[in-house]
């Protein structure tokens, strides 16, 4: 299983990127710094799941789902961010996020998002 990990902070990129290589150690991570990152890397790697911050620069979260979800309509996306506003998440609800995961990440939220993953849960 390919897992693209979009993140502007190193810190929490790493973080995320620990947890995701304990719970799917046959797992291959592929790490992005931003939308524009991210959309190129989705396109070279056609990942199975995206987990994606929504405040970044070049390209906001927002775009980025925007943007994979004219190409897949069925790839599992999981936002994990600061941005708690229910505006945000309306707006974000017609792309058929997974899941909308509030930060930080941390290790209780991970066992939510490997049953995702797994398809043992539906948000």
């Amino acid at each position: 299983m390919k897992i693209l990990i979009v993140e502007d902070s190193k810190f929490a990129q790493m973080v995320t990127a620990g947890m995701f290589s304990r719970a799917f150690p046959d797992g291959e991570l592929i790490l992005a710094n931003n939308g524009t990152d991210g959309f190129s890397k989705f396109l070279q790697s056609g990942p199975d799941i995206i987990i994606t911050d929504l405040l970044m620069p070049r390209m906001s979260g927002q775009e980025f789902v925007k943007k994979i979800r004219e190409i897949d309509q069925n790839i599992k996306i999981i936002v994990v961010t600061a941005d708690i506003q229910k505006s945000t998440r309306d707006e974000l609800a017609e792309y058929n996020i997974a899941a909308f995961i509030n930060k930080p990440f941390v290790k209780d939220k991970m066992t939510l998002v490997k049953q995702i993953v797994e398809g043992r849960h539906h948000a």
